[in-house]
């Protein structure tokens, strides 16, 4: 018994044969590893900085071109409610126009500052000459800001315009007496070349005043 173990423990092995199975076998599952550049993430975002960019570009043109519009509105209908209808349907513009211009040809040859001080000065005359209501709805509506925003300039502006009209004032009533004085004095020495010379030349104007009052 012991001979027959001993022969059976060195006798060769020889691996069983595998069976091949008679369905294919299923495919191993593929998995994707993504993995990304640093350049990726560059990319990414230059695109994001330029899209917000962007946006924020346009909200801001936006912006600006609404206030804009609404300036333009707010301009439009304070100068529609200055000027004067009947006074902007005549020609009393064209009159301003060749005022304006007038100065200017008048001060063509002259000094930078009478270059541009003697257009103005015309366009201000002509402009109260011609366009009287509408250059006196600009004027107050000049005068009405100053007062709200610059209300110390419009204090020495007041002033001014006040000392002006007393000048004003006091040049009509010296113009007024010196006219008298000058009737005065014609009217003697008519009466006394009249004495002397024994001619008349002075009229006798109470009859046409009769007839005018």
């Amino acid at each position: 018994m012991a001979t027959h173990s001993s022969t059976d423990s060195q006798a060769p092995s020889y691996p069983s044969r595998k069976q091949l199975p008679i369905y294919d076998e299923p495919s191993q599952e593929i998995i994707l590893v993504k993995t990304e550049l640093p350049l990726q993430a560059q990319v990414r975002w230059a695109r994001q900085n330029i899209q917000s960019f962007k946006k924020d570009l346009e909200s801001r043109f936006n912006f600006v071109l609404d206030h804009g519009l609404n300036i333009e509105k707010k301009v439009a209908g304070t100068l529609g409610s200055l000027i004067d209808q009947k006074e902007s349907s005549s020609s009393s513009v064209l009159c301003v126009g060749i005022g304006t211009m007038t100065g200017s040809i008048l001060a063509r040859n002259r000094s930078f500052p009478l270059r541009f001080l003697s257009p103005l000065a015309f366009f201000i005359i002509s402009s109260n000459q011609f366009l009287p209501t509408t250059t006196h709805n600009v004027k107050s509506y000049l005068f009405k800001l100053q007062d709200h925003h610059f209300p110390q300039s419009a204090a020495r502006r007041d002033e001014v315009i006040k000392r002006g009209a007393e000048s004003v004032e006091w040049l009509n009533g010296l113009k007024q007496r010196m006219f008298l004085k000058t009737t005065e004095v014609v009217k003697d020495g008519s009466q006394v070349f009249e004495k002397y010379s024994g001619l008349k030349i002075s009229h006798d104007s109470s009859p046409a005043k009769n007839k005018t009052e």
